[in-house]
């Protein structure tokens, strides 16, 4: 299957980004890591489309959390946080260029795409801080989908920020998530010990782009062969951010205009 990816530049304003407690953000190191990804994404044969960055957005990078796509549809997301509200309608003049169905979240429903963990065809979306229910009902309808409400585990900012489902009736995941994955009759993978920020790695078919310096997680994923790629992502994990979280990932059959380009 052929698979394009949307990523947007961080701005200057990164350094102003959510973060659970302050940082210092290395805006060079950022720019950097962020071209290797989009380069690590095309190393999977994925399409990349990157957009340049939205500087009345801190977080725009993270378009992960704006837009979820899927059977042919754009759902921009309408954030919880109320800095990043309006995101997803910032990507909205690609999306119609690509021949994508747009549908936009209303209030008072609230979602980031970060929330959402598919397990095939059915969303599994935390409530946090960022997502609520009426978001969830949204999401149901506007891609035609089954979508449940999961409660949030303490200490994650989103869902995916402790699990990832690998196919197979697999959950890489950390233990705050064995009982989300032994209540769906999935198999709750563990991530090594110590290496808990590598439950956001990135799936796509059978690669994983896992975040650098976690080794062990790198070698499980082998060993259920996925052929994995490391990457720096230190500065995104500043602001709590992974590898999902930089990019939307879909089929190229689901749009009309499948030539990648740079704006």
């Amino acid at each position: 299957m052929l698979w394009i990816a949307t990523t947007r530049r961080p701005g200057q304003s990164y350094v102003n980004a959510l973060a659970a407690k302050p940082v210092q953000i290395d805006l060079p190191r950022a720019l950097k890591q962020h071209e290797a990804y989009c380069h690590a994404l095309e190393n999977m044969g994925i399409r990349v489309i990157t957009l340049a960055a939205d500087e009345r957005f801190p977080d725009g990078c993270y378009v992960e959390d704006a837009l979820i796509v899927r059977n042919g549809v754009a759902l921009l997301t309408r954030s919880g946080a109320p800095s990043r509200q309006g995101e997803g309608e910032s990507i909205r003049p690609t999306l119609e260029s690509l021949g994508l169905r747009i549908v936009q979240t209303q209030p008072p429903g609230t979602l980031d795409g970060g929330d959402v963990i598919w397990v095939e065809d059915e969303a599994y979306v935390g409530l946090s801080s960022r997502s609520n229910r009426e978001g969830i009902a949204q999401l149901a309808a506007a891609l035609g989908v089954r979508a449940h409400g999961v409660p949030m585990p303490p200490g994650l900012l989103h869902l995916k920020s402790g699990g990832v489902y690998l196919g197979g009736g697999k959950l890489l995941a950390v233990a705050a998530l064995a009982s989300f994955a032994a209540e769906r009759g999935l198999e709750w993978v563990p991530v090594p010990e110590g290496e808990e920020i590598a439950a956001d790695t990135l799936i796509v078919e059978r690669h994983a782009l896992v975040p650098g310096g976690h080794p062990k997680t790198a070698a499980l994923l082998e060993n259920l062969g996925f052929q994995t790629q490391s990457m720096d992502l230190s500065e995104f994990h500043k602001t709590d951010g992974g590898a999902t979280c930089l990019s939307v990932i879909w089929p190229e059959s689901h749009h009309k205009n499948t030539k990648a380009r740079r704006e």
